[in-house]
């Protein structure tokens, strides 16, 4: 296609390709724009108040083009803000000037009064058409600053109510944490890394970036300094300055039973980040607090719990159709002996773990509007997100969602709760979804089946979506079937099944132990081992953390 085109006809046809995705990009901001615009006017006639109408138009347009409500919401934001910059408008429309750029020209100009962008508009746009983003971005702040000195302190107090930090997720199991921060907030961080990256011996074998990125977790776990990887011992010259101990973070990791204890190499999935390595998600397993979600395990305990008083628990239908039953507290689950049901349960552990009592309608707990303790950390290990269009936000920070609405008068007449009808959503589309059943905005979501949930959108659009947790937590050959790594295990001891083969969960309950202390001891062999392979000693447990105050209740 290209042989016979010179190099200089070349560079013409990239400066063209270049203007015609300029002109393109301004079209899709004013679609968006004006779709916030329609959506402003049809919550105003419905009563919305004026701080929250249009604001499902982001939501709606990143469901449509596949992108964040990040990026939809900042094409509105471009979208707004040309409608008070004439000039720098109708060169986005012409492809002058590309989204990059009218990006700058819109953050330079955020808090200026109408004069003063009127005065320096044409300069700007002048210089963007011939300037990277980065240069315009020096010289639009330096011209501006000159412009009106007297308004430069005003600009800087409202930017400072716009800062933020966030981690964002990349490849390889890594992320980049970033953030907008006060300049002298930025530099003091920017020189207590310094300091801490300079405080191990000059035999380290990590370069000076890499020291710096590692004082940054020793910053936030509170350890506050980095161990010397000379690997010198007590003839290091800072042997004797021992770090504090580290706090252990909560950190939400999808991972099937099988990789955990080694028997394959299946990746695992970390709530908010993404796509780990097995022997990752093996290390973030021992390091860090976690919970067991042994799914199986749980409902054959709940299965257990209520065979016994189910007669008790569950009224007739004339004595509970006028009132919510009682929601006791969920007990603490007393180990039963492995029964030939709990067996068949564990073993499907590997490749799909449930149990029909979560999905029992009659069952005591289906007519509770509280999801029971074992049946959330179900839901949650399944779904690892949001279940919204596009959502990321962990499980672990969601509200548990009845997706057929609870009816809390005539519990027998609304959806149950039972694992078929439930979901994760975080707080924000957990209140889109409500408002959608009250006939407020037009969206509306119903299960598939196998944790698959479909939406529909305002103009009727259908959007799928799957669970993120369940292809770590219950891999199928799907993914690739790897031959298993044997576990090496001490030899049985007081009756413990000992067995590194990947059947081993079909085999557990062979013996009177329980199938749950089983599984744990055989994850702790498992645990000691990638303990032993950690370089760095590991510092002591600290005390167990209060609740996170961010954890929203149930609705």
């Amino acid at each position: 296609m290209w042989g016979a085109v010179r190099d200089v006809e070349l560079l013409d046809v990239l400066r063209d390709r270049h203007r015609s995705a300029a002109i393109a990009q301004c079209g899709e901001v004013d679609a968006v724009t004006e779709l916030y615009r329609r959506r402003v006017v049809w919550d105003r006639n419905r009563g919305v108040n004026a701080r929250d109408a249009g604001e499902t138009a982001g939501v709606e347009a990143a469901a449509a083009l596949r992108v964040t409500e990040g990026v939809a919401n900042s094409f509105i934001d471009v979208g707004l803000a040309l409608q008070g910059l004439p000039l720098t408008r109708a060169a986005f429309a012409v492809g002058d000037i590309d989204l990059a750029r009218v990006r700058v020209l819109v953050e330079l100009t955020m808090n200026l009064s109408a004069e003063l962008i009127a005065r320096l508009e044409g300069r700007l746009v002048d210089a963007a058409r011939s300037s990277n983003p980065g240069r315009l971005r020096v010289n639009g702040r330096r011209w501006i600053a000159a412009a009106d000195p007297s308004g430069e302190k005003g600009r800087r107090e409202r930017r400072v109510e716009d800062r933020d930090v966030r981690v964002r997720a990349t490849t390889d199991g890594m992320a980049f944490p970033d953030g907008l921060l006060p300049v002298g907030g930025a530099q003091t961080v920017a020189a207590r890394l310094v300091e801490l990256a300079q405080e191990v011996c000059g035999k380290d074998p990590r370069s000076f970036a890499q020291r710096r990125a590692d004082a940054l977790v020793v910053l936030a776990d509170g350890s506050g300094r980095l161990v010397c990887g000379c690997g010198q011992g007590v003839s290091c010259p800072v042997a004797g300055v021992e770090p504090g101990p580290a706090r252990k973070p909560l950190i939400q990791v999808g991972v099937s039973v099988e990789t955990l204890l080694g028997l394959r190499e299946w990746p695992g999935y970390v709530a908010g980040l993404g796509v780990v390595d097995a022997d990752l998600a093996r290390m973030l397993a021992v390091d860090g607090r976690w919970e067991w979600v042994m799914a199986a395990i749980d409902a054959a305990v709940e299965q257990e719990r209520t065979a016994g008083d189910r007669a008790d628990s569950v009224r007739p239908a004339t004595a509970c159709e006028d009132a919510t039953p009682a929601a006791p507290a969920d007990p603490v689950p007393q180990p039963a002996r492995p029964r030939t049901a709990a067996g068949r349960a564990v073993a499907a552990v590997g490749s799909c773990a449930g149990s029909g009592v979560w999905d029992d309608p009659e069952s005591p707990g289906a007519l509770r509007y509280e999801w029971s303790a074992g049946l959330a950390r179900w839901i949650r290990a399944r779904d690892g997100t949001c279940r919204f269009p596009g959502c990321v936000v962990a499980a672990a920070r969601c509200d548990i969602d009845h997706c057929e609405r609870y009816n809390h008068r005539r519990p027998r007449a609304g959806g149950r709760t039972i694992r078929s009808n439930g979901a994760c959503l975080c707080r924000r589309h957990h209140r889109l979804k409500t408002a959608g059943e009250n006939g407020g905005n037009g969206w509306r979501v119903r299960q598939l089946g196998d944790g698959r949930l479909e939406w529909t959108t305002p103009t009727g659009e259908l959007i799928a979506t799957e669970p993120t947790g369940a292809g770590f937590l219950w891999p199928t050959t799907e993914i690739g079937e790897v031959c298993p790594k044997p576990v090496e295990v001490p030899a049985a001891v007081g009756g413990w099944v000992v067995c590194s083969d990947p059947t081993l969960l079909q085999e557990m309950n062979r013996t009177g132990i329980t199938v749950e202390e089983q599984l744990r001891f055989m994850l702790e062999v498992a645990g000691v081992q990638v303990r032993r392979t950690r370089v760095q000693p590991q510092p002591p447990t600290p005390a167990e953390d209060p609740p996170d105050p961010d954890e929203p209740p149930p609705f």
